[in-house]
């Protein structure tokens, strides 16, 4: 975790808040008991966190659109892409981790990627969408006019865009193709933006409070995923090595 510990501890039980926890109490709920021990308890309470989180995010985000700067252009109650957002189903590390693929998720509901990949790619939806809409349709021989090879653009820069400066989160390239494909929201034109990164910072705002209520944490790192502890997050290759029938370190070929 990249919050110092000497700051994280002096400002505790708030630093828990952004991710911190005190020494060997990282997974440790505020409030221990026996009965919370049980699988199924975890479990229960994970659940009730998931969607608690998820409907509370949203009625956030519906509320913020009816403020006062986004109700006057006529911004939608929500902008489909906040409804695929990962930060209350996986935000939170864990001693067993099933595959890579789970650890990339988690690590793709960091708060670097909420706020860097959903703004960057409603500039790129929005900038695709206005270049295309641009250009003559007889440019573009089908029955759907351009607005297929816009969508395709916009989504694909913006996959490429995040993933090279690796804040990639799985909503941003419907923030991108909303932005190509839809009449609403292409009318409210680079304001798009700025309602983006609003929604962007409710989900994150929300998500600190959520997801470190009991045994969860959130954010596992704040600058870079090398902070991750990696016996909470084997990598890639350390779960190859660990495979049944792999061949153990010191075994191996120079």
């Amino acid at each position: 975790m990249d919050v110092p510990d000497h700051i994280g501890r002096r400002f505790y039980p708030f630093s828990r808040f952004i991710g911190y926890r005190p020494g060997d109490n990282a997974q440790q709920p505020i409030v221990m008991s026996k009965l919370r021990s049980k699988a199924w308890v975890t479990k229960a309470e994970n659940i009730v966190q998931s969607v608690v989180g998820a409907w509370v995010a949203l009625t956030l985000l519906a509320l913020a659109a009816r403020a006062a700067p986004f109700h006057s252009r006529h911004v939608p109650v929500i902008v489909g892409s906040f409804g695929a957002d990962i930060t209350y189903g996986m935000p939170q590390s864990s001693k067993v981790v099933a595959s890579v693929r789970t650890h990339l998720t988690r690590i793709q509901a960091q708060p670097r990627n909420i706020v860097l990949s959903m703004p960057i790619s409603a500039v790129i939806g929005m900038g695709v969408g206005k270049l295309f809409a641009m250009q003559d349709d007889s440019l573009f021989p089908s029955e759907y006019g351009k607005q297929w090879a816009s969508s395709s653009t916009a989504v694909a820069l913006s996959l490429l865009v995040t993933q090279e400066i690796s804040v990639p989160h799985p909503p941003g390239g419907a923030t991108a193709l909303l932005a190509a494909s839809n009449q609403q929201i292409f009318d409210l034109g680079w304001f798009y933006v700025g309602y983006v990164m609003t929604g962007s910072m409710i989900m994150l705002g929300w998500g600190l409070i959520i997801n470190n209520i009991g045994r969860r944490r959130y954010p596992q790192y704040w600058i870079t995923p090398e902070m991750i502890p990696h016996d909470d997050h084997p990598s890639e290759k350390q779960q190859l090595q660990t495979a049944p029938g792999s061949a153990k370190p010191g075994e191996r070929q120079a």
